[in-house]
């Protein structure tokens, strides 16, 4: 019996991979969420909100799997480093609590993802991979877990167009990828400029949709 660790942040990737392992793999799936708290930065509370909707939906119309969440209260600001850093932190702690033959850690990682310059430079010196390997070495009896990443979304050069086409809408539209820093009203509406923002808006216009009936990935009115 194999299995998959799913980091699970409420965005549109990440949701689409979930997707994908349920309905597509007869893999044992375990997603697990990270609240990252910033000071002043209320967007993981509509991260969290947004992960339980997800979860719900896709434990009703596909099928079970195990979910988990843990919390980080970050009571400082300025450079932080990345998130996807502490993903793999976690993910170190999660995966050795998974009952399976062999366990996978999975990122949903898009095309979007590889236009950031420092992305390409992180890529450049294999940045993730190498700090999952030296994780992975951390972890006794890792024998059973993968030490390489699965990064399916990059794999198939999936765009969030290309997934909003094939994604059930009723499942993207609980979705939440709005990362603006002093948006008062974001729990509520997404800012609109943030670089998650502006791809959700490319994203729903290489897909035809309208972006009135995407109130949870767009810009309000």
């Amino acid at each position: 019996m194999q299995a998959v660790l799913l980091m699970l942040s409420g965005g549109l990737d990440s949701t689409y991979l979930l997707h994908h392992y349920l309905t597509r793999t007869d893999l044992v799936v375990h997603a697990h969420h990270i609240a990252i708290q910033y000071p002043q930065q209320p967007r993981w509370r509509a991260e969290a909100a947004a992960v339980k909707r997800i979860v719900d939906h896709c434990r009703t119309h596909y099928r079970a799997f195990e979910f988990s969440e843990s919390a980080f209260s970050l009571g400082f600001t300025g450079d932080v480093g990345w998130d996807s850093d502490l993903q793999l932190l976690v993910a170190s702690k999660v995966v050795p609590s998974i009952q399976a033959e062999y366990v996978t850690v999975a990122l949903g990682w898009s095309m979007e993802d590889q236009r950031h310059p420092q992305v390409v430079e992180r890529g450049r010196r294999q940045v993730t991979p190498n700090l999952w390997r030296a994780l992975w070495a951390s972890i006794n009896n890792n024998a059973r877990i993968n030490p390489e990443l699965a990064m399916p979304l990059l794999a198939q050069q999936l765009t969030k167009g290309k997934m909003l086409q094939t994604l059930p809408r009723e499942l993207a539209r609980l979705c939440w990828s709005c990362r603006g820093r002093s948006h008062h009203d974001m729990l509520k509406h997404p800012c609109g400029r943030c670089h998650a923002c502006v791809f959700n808006l490319q994203a729903l216009a290489a897909a035809g949709l309208n972006t009135a009936e995407w109130p949870n990935l767009a810009a309000p009115g």
